[in-house]
């Protein structure tokens, strides 16, 4: 199955899951649609993950397209990574890896997420995760930890602290779904030092 028949077959089974998912049902207003999305780029076979927690926003339309490379983004996560990026992962471009989320559901905030949401995405995330078959995932913000924990997505998971530094700060590394490398730093946006920031980084990936 080629990359677009795959995302096809994902889309259409994240909308089914999503008809029956709570998240649905908590929508504010009726002028807000909060809907769902599969990922943000092309899909790249046997290429690393880049993944945040779930798809933000309160009045965006439901995935419907196969995404298209774009040259102009401007993701904050991205511009504020760019240099560990670069340094220890060697993604100088970020059309070169995939995004998506941990959560394909879209919501205003994640504190909207119930466990059945989650129970119902996390497959169709698996599903993403083995058809790629990256080398490694790296997710943005670590309060996914706690959610794959609980439905025994992780093992092997080590936790790094940073060094020297008064707030503590980790991050994590372990294998996802009983086969994949997994790593989980601060997202760009948490209130660290950039001491902190610099020394998860360096004890995560000084040696893959």
């Amino acid at each position: 199955m080629n990359e677009n028949d795959f995302f096809k077959k994902l889309l259409k089974e994240t909308a089914i899951a999503f008809e029956s998912a709570p998240i649905k049902g908590q929508q504010k207003t009726k002028k807000e649609s909060w809907n769902y999305a599969v990922c943000e780029t092309p899909i790249l076979r046997n290429a690393s993950i880049i993944l945040g927690l779930n798809w933000g926003g309160k009045n965006i339309e439901a995935q419907t397209d196969y995404p298209k490379i774009k040259t102009d983004r401007t993701w904050n996560f991205v511009n504020n990574s760019k240099k560990y990026l670069e340094e220890y992962l060697n993604i100088k471009n970020i059309n070169k890896t995939n995004y998506s989320n941990l959560c394909f559901f879209r919501s205003p905030k994640i504190k909207y997420l119930k466990w059945k949401d989650w129970e119902l995405s996390l497959p169709l995330f698996k599903k993403y995760v083995e058809y790629i078959n990256p080398p490694w995932l790296l997710m943005f913000g670590n309060s996914g930890i706690p959610i794959l924990k609980h439905f025994n997505h992780l093992s092997n998971l080590n936790r790094v602290e940073a060094k020297g530094i008064t707030r503590r700060s980790f991050g994590y590394r372990g294998i996802l779904f009983d086969k994949f490398q997994f790593y989980s730093v601060p997202h760009p946006q948490a209130r660290i030092s950039t001491e902190s920031r610099n020394d998860i980084w360096k004890q995560l990936f000084t040696q893959i």
